[in-house]
This record gives C-alpha cells, structure tokens and sequence, in this order.
C-alpha cells in the first residue's frame, strides 16, 4: 500500500511539473491575432483595458494614465508586458501604415516584392539614420498558422544616443503592420533575449485573414534616388500598384533646367526608371505614380528627395553599418568605392592602407578583442577627386561573464616579491591572486580593501591595497581569487610612524 501512495505521489509530482507555465491570452479579433504571454515572468501586462490597475509601474518609466493612453492610441499598442527580472520589455502593436495599405497580405505578395520591403528597413527609406540603424533583417516562415515575420535587430536612437536595442518580428497581414517588439535597455541584445521573444513567437496564430479590399496608392523604393551621386545616371526601383503610372522628374536648384522620366509598373507592382542629370549641381527630384489617371477612380501618390551630383565626389557604400558598440572580438569593415582608390583606416592610432581593385571593393578586419573605446579614421582618396574621410567612435562592451573570462586568460600571477620589489614591471598588468580579505573600509570616492595573499595560523602576510569603486560582498578573513589591475605601490604609516610601500591594485572582481 506504501508502494501504491508513493507511486500515485510521484504520479502527481509529474503531472504538475507537465502543466504549462500560467499564461495570459490575448485575442485581437479586429487583426485576427491570437497569441499568450506567460505570467512568469511578465508580471506587468498592460493593455488599453487595465491602465488604472497599473499607475505605479506607469510612473516609474515617466508615464501616467493619460500619456501612456496617447501612446497606445498614436503607436497601435496591443499590449505592453515587462520582466523586471531581466529588464525586458515586450511591446506588440498593429498599425495601418502606407506598407500595411500596399501589400495587405505579406504571405501573399511575390517574393520580389517581399524583398522590396525588407530593403525598404536597411535602405533608409522606413527609418533613418537618426532615429533607427538597423542592424540585421531577415524573413522567415514559421509556418501554416503563422505565416512569414521579419526578424529586424536595431538600435532605437533618440537625440543621436542609443535609447534601447531590440529586435522586432514584424509581419503584414489583414492590412495591419503587425510588430511583436522585445527591447533591453543599456544592454546588447543576447541569446537569452531571443529565447524569451521565440517562447511569444511559438503562441502566435492568426485565425482567418481578411481578403485585400482595394488597397490605397503607395509607393516602397528598393532602390530611392541617391542623396550624393558622382555619376550622372542613376536608376531608381521600387513597388507601387500593377500598371501604375511612374514618373521621376528633376528641377535644378542653380538653374532652370527640368526633366521628367516616364515608365509603368509591371503586372507585379514593380517599376525602374533610369535618370541622367545634365551636370553638376543640387536638385529636387520628385517620383509620382499615378492609377485611373483622367477618371473619378484616379489616385496619385509622390515622394520628394533632394539629389546633389558632383563628380569629384567619391562614391563610397559599406556592406554593413557600423554598429553603436562593439559585441564581438573582431569587426569586419568592407565595402565597395572606385577603382584604384587609396583607402587608409586608423584604429586608436595603428595606420592599414589598401587600394582598391577592378572589382572596387575595399575590406580590413578590426581587432576589438579588448574592452575600451575605438577611435576610427577612414580616409579615401584618388586623384582628381574629393578626398571623403570617415570618422566614428565606438566601445567595445562586454557582458560581464565574457568580460570575466577575458581577464582570467590575460591574468598572471608572480610572486609577491616580485611585485614588491619592482612595482613598475608589473604596472598595467591584470593580476591574479588567492587569498584572504582584511579590513575594508569606505574613504567616500571608493573602497579600500588590504588583500593578504598567506595565511600563517591567525596572522596574515603580504598585504595588497586594492582600491574599488563598488562595495565588495565578500566578508573579511574569507578565502578568495582576486583579480586586479596593477596601479602602482599605496604608502602608509605604521605604529611606530614608518612609511611603507605596499603594491596597489584596481580590483576588477572576486570569485
């Protein structure tokens, strides 16, 4: 009988450890959406319905009722959920933007046009420079239920400064521009991120969808009209409405010259149309299609870009763009200019140069193994020509286990005579010792611990001064690695009024 009660115990023990984590279920029958969001560990959920039930967590991220109201009605904010544990915040909306009006259906379109607006987040067409740098972007199809999504990591800038990094799912469907938004904040994106987002991911289905009544005129730019160009002709492509009228037409801004070019959207949306400007100069161009045209149906829609042609100007394009931060221990910069250009790049003041073949490409390979700040010239130049020059810098920041292990592998660990008797060799050096914490005491700017690197009975020997910016959690007479920057020798006073020097170290952590 024993027996029978532990294996109907283990039974049961079972069957709960079986049990789906406790979720909450969402389902927006306007877009037909359907997805769940676990309550462990987005113990914050807020939609349009619950903004009263949440006034503390609003303004704790500067937000009231009323403000966060407005966000939700201006941004097409579904739900807002929040995982204090690990600083996540998932945003999922659904707007009727000019793309939602084009294609409607994104599973439907060809994979022509799905191209055309995959191209339409990297092109800087969707989002500038300014406000999103957009750093992958790739469809992928999840299946029958789900259909295609996006997968778009960014960097949300606000004021020329990254505000948060995020990676969105986006997808079209039923004429909404679905996004199913994960953002840190002060952080990079990591594995862990994309786990908690893929768990959201796996409950989405989408019951029906909608047929694509008459959608509204746009237009999406594959390739939009150059803001710098050294050459004269160039070809502008994009996606409007089968059989749309396409015009592209220039006025000068020096002078009086203007000139339209004429083409038609092919049975799939798509259109090119090839540009010559007279000479060098500044001009307005504006790119209009046109359906029904001379009947009550009729629609128009235009874009207006400015183009400046100067044949002296380098044309210069990188393959990818340079990120806000560095994440990785090297960084590869390539990209393509004319032929036989000289091109220079100098990294925190170590000097490549390369010049460019038939093929015009350009590539070198930054070290950013190590923590810090990256100072980066890029200077191209070839005769006849304007010289362009490139200027950024960028930090390398790490996670603190990957920044861990980074020092591990370059510490060392002499002999505390060594370090006694020539502190100068070891200056700068990341060293490495086990042993035992003495006193550590607050001087108000930074923590002050004595390091003792022997233990005799109850007496410590060969004492280190280590400075820290953060209170250590270690207790005293605790036995400890410590790894630490050699800064030089600390002097004090003994009893008798003697000055010792003892080394003096800048501690990077304890394990």
């Amino acid at each position: 009988m024993r027996k029978l009660y532990i294996m109907f115990a283990l039974l049961a023990a079972l069957l709960v450890a079986a049990l789906p984590a406790a979720a909450d279920s969402y389902h927006f029958s306007k877009i037909f959406l359907s997805l769940d969001i676990p309550v462990d560990p987005y113990q914050v959920q807020i939609t349009a319905q619950n903004l009263g039930q949440n006034e503390g967590y609003l303004s704790e991220i500067g937000e009231t009722q009323e403000s966060m109201k407005k966000r939700f009605e201006e941004e097409g904010i579904l739900v807002w959920a929040y995982d204090a544990g690990k600083g996540r915040t998932l945003v999922v909306t659904a707007v009727q933007d000019d793309s939602a009006r084009l294609y409607y259906d994104i599973n439907e379109q060809t994979p022509e046009t799905r191209a055309t607006y995959r191209a339409c987040h990297t092109n800087g067409v969707l989002y500038s420079k300014t406000d999103y740098a957009i750093e992958s972007c790739e469809w992928k199809n999840f299946g029958e239920e789900q259909g295609r999504f996006l997968m778009v990591r960014y960097t949300r800038k606000i004021d020329g400064k990254a505000a948060w990094k995020g990676e969105w799912r986006r997808t079209i469907r039923s004429g909404y521009t679905i996004t199913v938004d994960m953002r840190v904040t002060g952080r990079n994106i990591t594995s862990g991120d994309i786990a908690a987002l893929n768990v959201i991911q796996d409950s989405i289905s989408f019951v029906e969808v909608s047929e694509a009544p008459e959608a509204l005129l746009t237009l999406a730019f594959s390739a939009p009209p150059p803001e710098n160009t050294d050459t004269d002709t160039f070809t502008i492509k994009g996606v409007t409405r089968p059989g749309a009228s396409v015009v592209a037409a220039y006025a000068s801004l020096q002078s009086s010259k203007s000139k339209a070019f004429y083409t038609m959207a092919d049975g799939k949306g798509a259109f090119s149309i090839e540009v010559k400007l007279p000479g060098r100069d500044l001009y307005n161009m504006i790119v209009n299609a046109t359906v029904n045209e001379g009947t009550e149906a009729e629609q128009s829609v235009s874009q207006e870009f400015s183009v400046e042609y100067d044949p002296t100007s380098l044309p210069v394009s990188f393959t990818s763009p340079f990120p806000d931060q560095f994440t990785t221990d090297s960084f590869k910069l390539a990209g393509t200019t004319m032929t036989g250009v000289t091109v220079q790049l100098v990294v925190n003041n170590e000097l490549q140069t390369k010049k460019t073949g038939n093929n015009r490409t350009f590539s070198f390979t930054v070290d950013t193994s190590a923590e810090g700040e990256y100072n980066i010239s890029l200077t191209f130049t070839k005769k006849d020509y304007d010289t362009k020059i490139y200027r950024y810098t960028i930090s390398r920041v790490m996670e603190e286990g990957q920044r861990r292990q980074v020092i591990r592998e370059q510490s060392v660990s002499p002999d505390y005579s060594a370090i006694v008797n020539n502190p100068a060799r070891y200056e700068g050096r990341i060293l490495r010792y086990k042993g035992y914490i003495g006193d550590v005491r607050d001087n108000g700017s930074e923590w002050v611990l004595t390091f003792y690197t022997e233990k005799a009975g109850e007496k410590l020997k060969n004492p280190i001064i280590v400075l820290s910016t953060q209170q250590v959690g270690a207790d005293p007479d605790t036995l400890v690695t410590m790894y630490g920057t050699m800064t030089g020798t600390y002097s004090m006073l003994t009893e008798t009024g003697e000055e010792r020097f003892y080394p003096r170290m800048s501690l990077a952590f304890i394990d």
